[in-house]
Parts: structure tokens; sequence; C-alpha cells
């Protein structure tokens, strides 16, 4: 595949574990603030500059880390925006490390599918 070599993979991590994706070419002018990748699985996803977190402390992380909460989510979930943008993967690996952190991902945009 052509598009492993012009981008390095990059990952996630979902249930302690690495999820590897690529990154793929798009020419759509409407998704400029998206950039599409494919999972391990063949499944496309949209990456925009946000990431969710789990955690309880999330004044913590607004403070070490260049992210904004956007929307609190329940009890323990945050939408974040990440800036820069084309930081969204390493800050959210490294999120997901911190002490008192359940889950921290990229916040994914899926199509949408007919069951």
């Amino acid at each position: 595949m052509l598009s492993s070599f012009l981008y390095p993979q990059t990952f996630y991590y979902q249930n302690a574990q690495k999820v590897y994706l690529t990154k793929q070419e798009t020419s759509l002018r409407s998704h400029l603030s998206v950039d599409t990748f494919v999972d391990e699985h063949n499944r496309t996803v949209g990456v925009g500059d946000e990431i969710i977190i789990e955690t309880q402390n999330i004044d913590a992380l607004v403070a070490k880390y260049p992210i904004d909460v956007v929307e609190k989510i329940g009890n323990r979930f945050y939408r974040c925006k990440v800036t820069p943008r084309d930081r969204v993967f390493e800050i959210a690996a490294l999120i997901y490390h911190e002490e008192g952190v359940t889950s921290a991902h990229p916040n994914f945009i899926k199509a949408k599918q007919t069951r």
C-alpha cells in the first residue's frame, strides 16, 4: 500500500492494546478539518482535532497538555480540543498513560451503518 510509505502509521490505545491506523489521502474540500484513516480491520474513520478522555481530574490534564475542554459528557468523560490538530494521536497516547486516566483516544468520526 503506497500510503503506508508516504505516511507513518499511527496508533491509539483501546483496552490497553495499540490499534494501528494508516492515513489515507483525500481530495475532498469539505473534509479539510478531518483526516481519514484505515484501521487494521480495513474500517475507515475520520479524525479531527478532538479527543475523548475518561478521568476524574481533567484540570490536571488541561494544565499539562495543549487541550481545552469542549464538553463534559456524564460524570467522567470529556471531549477536548487538541492544539495543534496534527498532534491529536500523540497527545491522546500521552494522556492515556497519565495516572487517573481510564481512557483517552481521538474522537472518531465513523460512517453511519444500518443494522
